[in-house]
């Protein structure tokens, strides 16, 4: 800062805001700058200097080095005036300092922010290492964990390495994201795509050099391999392994085929991945190929000691089950949690149940096949005989179901909206139908934080998180038992008012308790070993905005400048590719669009 500007902002609210400007990166000056240094004591033991000046010169005099850092802003306005750099340098050192030393251009938006007593945004007061998720750009409970995570977590800066692809090719780009953000910082194109997983990819290798040369990165959390390489897990910095499915142990993710898998080997593994409908992912890799990514993936591990952490207890004996290295390996069970604000909005919309002549039911969440869509349409008749249905955010993947008095179905919601729309149907039982097992469940934790009594598939997470009776109920996967259990429930009203009861007394887990459970498995590393992970080169410039929040509603980003052809040619090109892979389209609907989106393509393919 300029010697007679007055501090408005706290010394503390300025070294916040460096974070946006920072270089991060350490220049050597000729002096030592201000009063604030950190010296090599053997270095300058033998020196008998009266002042800063004599011991910088006989520092420089026995080879040593002095730089200055952007690693923090010091207030020092208590000190007499320094030495002017002019007085104390040759000339032509002093105009080179002056004129074209990289941190002038800090003075400036410094002295404005001082000068304006602009507080920083709560992102950069965030400590100065980042945690480096990978992540795929699948969306769905994985993205939303990790948004969740890094909403949560005040600690660090979160980055989100994101493999982009198509359901042949895992990964045919990566881009790096600022937590949650739509934008990314940077995107690599890749000239060999990433089927399902590298064993070793020299372009993989070199986009996690350039990150960590641009950022702090002092933690890996990895959630999924899918179009990644095993080299992260070379990475000499703490790495937390997170198995959100079966994978890469299971190419289909779930570890179903025709019922849940405790065991799958080589014979199996040969037998399921032509046979299993699940199995609709990374084009034409071969079984030796997963074999292969097996072996080598309990190595790289197991080999390190990285702590395994599963979402629920199912999830961790299924995986000892099925991965004979992992049968005598710790596995750490860390629930997943709630965002605060949600669980606050769930308490202020509660209400007080009462009895209705037709018990009111609820199915919560998208409606595909592995999620109940296909037992649902096959018990619906029987349901509306006797209740009233409601289907909330059933996505487009749902079967279609006839108009009926009894039924409601609303396609989408948003998340924030869901606590007071709960309030408004007021569902005296929610249903959880999935065929294949759940990790964890967000619509369960909602259920359970509404205080909606659930019905849900004896499998996976359910049956772990549920206590029969007390929390909600269990029936058979094929749904059977469905309509005798809702039979027995509508009999028994006081029971059910029991369980609401029950569910609305018990506090529910915040992700504030499962990321600092999280946190606790990665050390802690000292600043003074960190570089800053936010700099403005990198963060500031690239059109993701730190002060005003983040956009999460956004789906698409075209790059300004773009021409309006290349848009559109690209956006046909992406449209394309999502009719041509998607399962959820007949053969002759994927016949017709594709035929038109061909065209769109012709007629806007540039030059």
């Amino acid at each position: 800062m300029k010697p007679d500007e007055a501090l408005a902002l706290s010394a503390q609210d300025l070294n916040d805001w460096l974070n946006r400007y920072a270089v991060g990166k350490a220049v050597e000056v000729p002096l030592l700058a201000g009063y604030c240094a950190w010296v090599d004591v053997q270095a300058v033991k033998a020196v008998g200097a009266v002042d800063d000046l004599e011991l910088a010169e006989a520092a420089r005099r026995r080879g040593h080095s002095i730089v200055l850092s952007d690693e923090a802003f010091v207030d020092d306005s208590a000190c007499d005036e320094a030495v002017s750099i002019k007085q104390a340098l040759p000339e032509s050192l002093a105009a080179s300092l002056l004129e074209r030393h990289p941190y002038t251009a800090l003075r400036h938006p410094l002295s404005e922010l001082n000068q304006q007593g602009k507080a920083p945004p709560k992102l950069l007061a965030r400590g100065p290492g980042a945690i480096l998720h990978i992540s795929h750009s699948w969306g769905g409970g994985l993205g939303r964990w990790i948004s969740d995570f890094c909403a949560a977590d005040e600690e660090h800066v979160h980055l989100v390495l994101k493999s982009v692809g198509t359901r042949k090719a895992g990964a045919q780009a990566l881009s790096l994201h600022l937590g949650a953000a739509p934008v990314p910082l940077k995107q690599w194109s890749l000239t060999t795509p990433i089927q399902s997983t590298s064993l070793g990819s020299y372009e993989y290798r070199e986009i996690l050099r350039e990150i960590q040369a641009s950022f702090s990165v002092e933690g890996v959390v990895i959630s999924t391999l899918i179009g990644h390489s095993l080299d992260v897990y070379d990475l000499p910095i703490p790495i937390v392994q997170v198995l959100h499915d079966y994978y890469p142990w299971c190419p289909p993710l779930y570890a179903t085929w025709e019922h849940p898998c405790s065991s799958c080997d080589s014979a199996r593994l040969q037998q399921c991945l032509p046979q299993n409908p699940a199995h609709q992912f990374f084009g034409d890799e071969k079984p030796d190929w997963y074999l292969a990514l097996r072996e080598r993936f309990i190595d790289k591990v197991t080999g390190r000691g990285i702590p395994v952490v599963a979402p629920s207890e199912s999830v961790r004996s299924r995986w000892q089950q099925l991965a004979p290295g992992l049968t005598d390996y710790p596995v750490t069970v860390i629930g997943h949690g709630l965002p605060v604000w949600e669980l606050e909005a769930f308490a202020d919309h509660r209400w007080e149940a009462r009895d209705t002549a037709q018990l009111h039911l609820i199915v919560l969440g998208v409606l595909s096949d592995h999620k109940g869509g296909k037992t649902l349409k096959r018990l619906m008749p029987e349901l509306l005989k006797h209740y009233r249905v409601t289907l909330l955010g059933t996505g487009e993947d749902a079967p279609r179901f006839g108009k009926h008095p009894n039924l409601t179905v609303v396609k989408w919601y948003q998340l924030p909206d869901l606590p007071e729309k709960l309030q408004t149907l007021q569902p005296a039982v929610g249903l959880l139908l999935s065929t294949v097992p759940e990790t964890f469940s967000y619509t369960l934790s909602e259920l359970f934080a509404a205080g909606i009594p659930p019905v849900a598939t004896r499998l996976g997470a359910f049956a772990d998180r549920i206590a029969e009776g007390e929390t909600g109920w269990l029936v058979e996967t094929s749904g059977e038992d469905l309509l005798d259990r809702l039979s027995q429930i509508d009999a028994d009203r006081e029971l059910l008012k029991t369980v609401r009861e029950r569910l609305l007394s018990e506090a529910q887990r915040s992700t504030s308790n499962m990321t600092a459970d999280y946190l606790s498995l990665l050390p802690k590393a000292s600043p003074l070993d960190a570089t800053r992970p936010l700099c403005r080169s990198v963060v500031a410039d690239s059109g993701v905005s730190l002060d005003q929040g983040d956009p999460t509603q956004k789906a698409l980003f075209v790059r300004p400048g773009a021409a309006y052809r290349l848009a559109l040619f690209q956006f046909f090109l992406y449209s394309y590719n999502k009719c041509h892979e998607s399962p959820q389209l007949s053969r002759f609907t994927r016949t017709v669009l594709g035929w038109v989106l061909r065209v769109g393509m012709r007629l806007s393919r540039p030059g």
